[in-house]
C-alpha cells in the first residue's frame, strides 16, 4: 500500500474514532483517496457509501479499492466481506482502537495481468507479483509498504520476509517458469521483480508504463541478483 494513501485513511479515522469512516482509493493521476458519507442507518456499527459519492467517485477516476474504518478492533464482519465480494474490490479496514490496517482480496477481484496502468501501492511491479501468485496458486502475499521515494524504511522487509511468504531463494541460472527474479537498479536496495513466464519472457510492470511480458534481454540478465520459488504443494504445477 502506498504509504501517503494509508495515512491519510488512518488520519480520517482518527478523526471520527466513533463512526466507521469510508470511502474509495481511486486512481486519479496517482492513487488517491476519495472519502465518502457513511449512509448507514447505524454508522457506528456499519458502513455503506452514499450513491451519490459513489457516482462521483466514477467520474473522478478509477476505482482500485474501497477503505473503511472500525471503532474498536474487530475485523472484517460478514456484511464487509459480502460487500467486497459484490463490489470485487480490495477491501482496507483501519481498526481505530488497536491501531491495524488489515486487507481483503476478495476471489471476484481478478485484474487483468497484461496492459495495466501504472498505480503505486496498488498496481506496481511488486503488485502485480502479488496478483500472480494469488491467482495462478491461490497464494496471497501479505502486502508492504511503499513510496515514490523508494527509500523508505519499509521497504526492505519485502526482500526480508520471502521465506515466511512461502518462498525459498535459488540462484538467477536456476530459476525457471512461474520463479520471481529480483532486480537491483540505481537505488540502495532491490527495486524491481519479474515473474519467469517462459525460459525467455518473464512478466513485469515498469514504473509509469503498462504491465506486459517482455523478453529477459541482457540489460536484465545482467541486474539481477537472486531469485525466489514458491514452496509449491505436489499438485501444483
Amino acid at each position: 500500500m502506498h504509504t501517503r494513501v494509508k495515512s491519510e485513511v488512518i488520519s480520517l479515522a482518527q478523526a471520527a474514532p466513533a463512526t466507521e469512516v469510508c470511502g474509495f482509493l481511486i486512481d486519479h493521476g496517482g492513487l488517491k483517496t476519495f472519502p465518502c458519507s457513511n449512509a448507514s442507518p447505524e454508522p457506528a456499527e456499519s458502513f455503506e457509501i452514499d450513491p451519490q459519492d459513489h457516482i462521483r467517485a466514477l467520474r473522478a477516476g478509477r476505482i482500485m479499492g474501497v477503505y473503511h474504518s472500525h471503532p474498536d478492533d474487530s475485523s472484517f464482519s460478514p456484511a464487509d466481506l459480502t460487500y467486497a465480494e459484490e463490489a470485487a474490490y480490495p477491501l482496507f479496514l483501519y481498526s481505530v482502537a488497536s491501531d491495524t490496517w488489515r486487507e481483503y482480496l476478495p476471489p471476484t477481484y481478478s485484474p487483468a495481468l497484461i496492459g495495466r496502468s501504472w498505480v503505486l501501492g496498488l498496481w506496481d511491479c511488486f503488485g502485480i507479483v502479488r496478483d500472480y501468485y494469488r491467482q495462478h496458486f491461490d497464494h496471497y502475499i501479505s502486502d508492504y509498504d511503499r513510496d515514490e521515494s523508494y527509500d523508505h524504511e519499509e521497504r526492505d522487509l519485502i526482500m526480508r520476509n520471502f521465506e515466511q511468504e512461502g518462498f525459498q531463494q535459488i540462484s538467477v541460472a536456476d530459476a525457471c517458469v512461474h520463479d520471481l527474479l529480483v532486480f537491483k537498479t540505481n537505488k540502495a536496495l532491490p527495486q524491481h521483480f519479474g515473474i519467469l513466464t517462459s525460459p525467455q519472457h518473464m512478466l513485469h510492470h515498469v514504473q509509469n508504463g503498462l504491465s506486459g511480458e517482455e523478453v529477459i534481454s541482457g540489460r536484465w540478465l545482467e541486474r539481477a541478483i537472486c531469485a525466489f520459488r514458491l514452496k509449491r504443494k505436489p499438485d501444483l504445477v
